[in-house]
């Protein structure tokens, strides 16, 4: 057990980085796993509160590591730069969070999933000042906030 409450499969570098900065930033333990290999080694050793999943990996599917993670009794949040491609029924499965994202976003996201403990939210579309997300069936803003 690595005592992590959150593990981010995110195989670009840069996102990678600034995502785990956001998350323990605000206080949350991160396992980081960058080839799929990894992440299935980590949900095989580890079961965490949350994983949070890049859906197109090189090597592999990240709906796929969600859907193994949930199954395990995760909570799941996939993100993808590619929202109207999802297969149909992902997003009744698994929070979705759309690329890229502002931190106040993701951590928007990561907070009320903790609280719901069911997928609730779902990007839909940003402007340089808001991002709009559905909430249990609602469109609502979340005002992103520059230091």
């Amino acid at each position: 057990m690595t005592g992590a409450e959150i593990l981010l499969i995110e195989d670009e570098a840069t996102s990678r980085v600034i995502l785990e900065t956001v998350l323990t930033g605000a206080g949350y333990c991160v396992d980081i796993a960058a080839p799929v290999s990894a992440a299935h080694s980590r949900l095989q050793a580890t079961r965490y509160a949350l994983v949070i999943a890049d859906w197109l990996l090189p090597d592999g599917d990240g709906i796929f590591l969600a859907d193994r993670a949930a199954a395990q009794g995760s909570q799941t949040l996939v993100v993808t730069g590619h929202l109207s491609d999802l297969p149909a029924g992902t997003a009744s499965r698994h929070d979705i969070l759309m690329k890229p994202t502002k931190p106040e976003a993701l951590l928007a996201v990561v907070r009320a999933n903790r609280r719901a403990g069911k997928p609730a939210l779902v990007s839909l579309r940003r402007t340089p000042a808001t991002e709009f997300v559905r909430v249990k069936g609602k469109t609502v803003s979340v005002r992103l906030v520059r230091p």
